[in-house]
């Protein structure tokens, strides 16, 4: 009966931290498109070209979104005046969201040991 309970409760337990990878996934996803609509509404300066123009292509927006919440930073685009406050919120929203990820996944490795 002991060893039943148990392997119960490896299961769900398996169970709920694939859900929880499931879930951070897609909220992961979610943000960093949500952030690259705001970039597109205000726009981000290529600094890989001469005069450096604001531009507003998706593409660009979202591969911004992603350098930025992964805190990366290339350099290569950066934000304009107006999207500063939101690119600093999305940097500490991913670098926060990807150490908890990442301190659940060592966790859910610890106990299966």
């Amino acid at each position: 009966l002991v060893s039943t309970r148990q392997y119960i409760q490896s299961k769900v337990s398996a169970f709920l931290v694939e859900m929880y990878f499931g879930l951070a996934v897609l909220a992961t996803t979610y943000l960093v498109i949500c952030y690259a609509e705001i970039y597109r509404y205000f726009g981000v300066v290529d600094g890989s070209i001469d005069g450096h123009p604001v531009v507003h292509r998706l593409t660009e927006c979202l591969y911004f979104s992603i350098v930025t919440w992964t805190t990366l930073g290339y350099g290569d685009f950066s934000p304009t005046s107006l999207a500063r406050p939101f690119a600093a919120s999305e940097a500490l929203l991913g670098y926060t969201f990807m150490a908890l990820l990442i301190a659940g996944a060592i966790s859910s490795l610890a106990k299966r040991d």
